[in-house]
């Protein structure tokens, strides 16, 4: 009803996150529940009456775009950052293997998702293409879609740039050209149209369908701070 600008007083906001804890959160998680109840409020105006209304999505539906931006740029900092670490010439961890890169990668996302939820973007897609899945399942609007996925890129831009200059003088140390292509970006080993877009369709399914069995509703809420 809220989301649609409807108006509710606040005993029927109540009766209705009471009644969804009841039949969905166990007795554990529930304590989580006063934290979404303060998040939905915060976006609701109070009127003379008592009643509580909504406000209009343009009012607040763009609230997450620092987040994403900003958690993008973390991201790329902390993923890009140990691929130059491990790439260029010079560097203290050159030739360290793809056991330090993925392990790098495993924290820049997580850190990019924590960095993104704290400013703001509870979903921390931190992906377009994450983003546009939830688009399609109902959960983003095509503007916000858009928005957010602006965002996303111009922090992962931002991300890299800082990523060059924290490693200046290593690209005029470093000939290969490929290899200073590949910090930023993937490339087939072995080029293939079909092969690679094959590869490319398997690995973004495999992202989207195990973010969505992490925060499925059979695994429950996660702890705060998680």
């Amino acid at each position: 009803a809220l989301a649609g600008g409807d108006a509710m007083t606040g005993k029927d906001l109540l009766n209705l996150f009471s009644g969804f804890a009841a039949k969905y959160w166990t007795a554990a998680e529930q304590p989580c529940l006063a934290e979404r109840l303060v998040r939905v409020v915060s976006r609701c105006e109070i009127l003379n009456n008592g009643v509580i209304k909504s406000k209009r999505k343009k009012d607040y539906y763009m609230d997450n775009l620092l987040g994403e931006f900003v958690g993008t740029l973390v991201l790329i900092v902390f993923g890009c950052g140990v691929c130059a670490n491990l790439t260029l010439d010079k560097s203290k961890g050159v030739g360290g293997g793809w056991i330090c890169i993925a392990v790098g990668w495993g924290f820049a996302v997580t850190l990019g998702v924590f960095t993104a939820t704290t400013l703001g973007a509870p979903q921390g897609d931190l992906n377009p293409a994450v983003t546009l899945g939830k688009t399609m399942l109902g959960i983003y609007t095509v503007p916000q879609f858009a928005a957010t996925s602006v965002a996303q890129i111009l922090g992962g831009i931002c991300g890299a740039a800082i990523v060059w200059l924290a490693y200046l003088p290593h690209w005029a140390e470093t000939e290969n050209k490929p290899a200073k292509l590949g910090i930023f970006c993937t490339a087939p080993a072995i080029r293939n149209a079909f092969a690679n877009f094959l590869c490319e369709f398997i690995a973004t399914f495999f992202l989207m369908f195990c973010i969505w069995t992490i925060f499925s509703k059979q695994i429950g809420a996660m702890p705060a701070g998680y």
